[in-house]
């Protein structure tokens, strides 16, 4: 039996096998090659599904990521904006507040200085009209003292001539006539008086009415410009006649003194007529001394 059944062995040995190896290579390698394709093909799609899956959702990262980089730049766009509109401002408003300060800070000095400026001057004028009023007495005393003296000039008050002249220009110029011409008088310097004939014309000075010249200061300059005739003698010709003519008989100071005046000056005329028969002014000078006459024989005698 044991012989027979390893007979039957050996004889369905390669039968076996070969039915085996047949029988898996047209259907067990077929069918796992089949399965395996779809295995693959189904690792294949899953892989490539996830892989594009995978690549969409990196995509859609990268496109977030982008669109965030590209909302970070327009904000960051409009920050530098706001930032440059912000610093604009700013400059506009220092530069505003600088003009309006240096605006205010000059309206501010310029108040003050004007203010200052008035302050300064009111305070000038003020010590400068109580040194004239002060000095125009003097000077008012010494054309008076001199006019009664009978002097050609004054007493010495020696004052650089420089300086005189500077301020009687000052007082020309202010309009004070008859305080210039009381400076000029007063000093010890005859070029003086006629300094002061030659910046001012007769007709400015005697062509007003009433004349801004007093009666003392009349009686002084005929006594000083009559003391010497031959200089300046069509000037001096010109404000003796004027002066003359001014004269007011009614003034006591004046009906004191102008008979003792008018003989110098009547005095004078002649003497210069005498020497000067053939100059041209000669005829001028007999009429003053006419009038000189006339005024003379027109004082009442005590």
């Amino acid at each position: 039996m044991e012989v027979l059944s390893n007979s039957i062995v050996t004889a369905l040995q390669p039968t076996v096998h070969h039915t085996y190896k047949e029988a898996f290579t047209t259907l067990v390698m077929p069918s796992f090659e089949k399965s395996c394709q779809s295995m693959f093909h189904q690792i294949n799609e899953s892989f490539s599904k996830g892989t594009k899956e995978y690549i969409q959702t990196l995509e859609s990262y990268f496109d977030k990521q982008r669109r965030q980089q590209e909302k970070g730049r327009d904000m960051i766009s409009q920050i530098q904006a706001l930032s440059d509109s912000l610093r604009t401002n700013i400059e506009r408003l220092t530069s505003a507040i600088q003009e309006e300060v240096q605006s205010q800070v000059k309206e501010g000095l310029t108040s003050i200085q004007d203010s200052l400026n008035k302050t300064v001057c009111e305070t000038i004028k003020e010590h400068i009209a109580k040194g004239f009023r002060g000095q125009q007495d003097v000077i008012q005393n010494s054309v008076i003292t001199a006019v009664r003296s009978r002097a050609v000039t004054p007493a010495p008050h020696i004052v650089d001539s420089h300086v005189q002249q500077m301020q009687i220009e000052q007082l020309i110029g202010q309009g004070q006539i008859n305080t210039a011409f009381q400076q000029a008088l007063s000093a010890s310097d005859l070029g003086l008086v006629v300094f002061i004939c030659e910046k001012v014309n007769p007709q400015q000075v005697f062509n007003q009415t009433p004349c801004p010249l007093q009666q003392h200061v009349l009686l002084s300059l005929i006594q000083q410009l009559s003391a010497d005739m031959s200089n300046h003698t069509e000037l001096k010709h010109k404000y003796l006649e004027e002066a003359v003519m001014n004269l007011d008989a009614t003034n006591p100071l004046t009906r004191e003194h102008m008979p003792a005046v008018l003989t110098n000056l009547q005095r004078q005329l002649t003497a210069y007529i005498a020497s000067n028969p053939n100059n041209k002014i000669t005829r001028s000078m007999k009429m003053l001394n006419m009038a000189t006459q006339s005024l003379l024989n027109a004082i009442p005698r005590n």
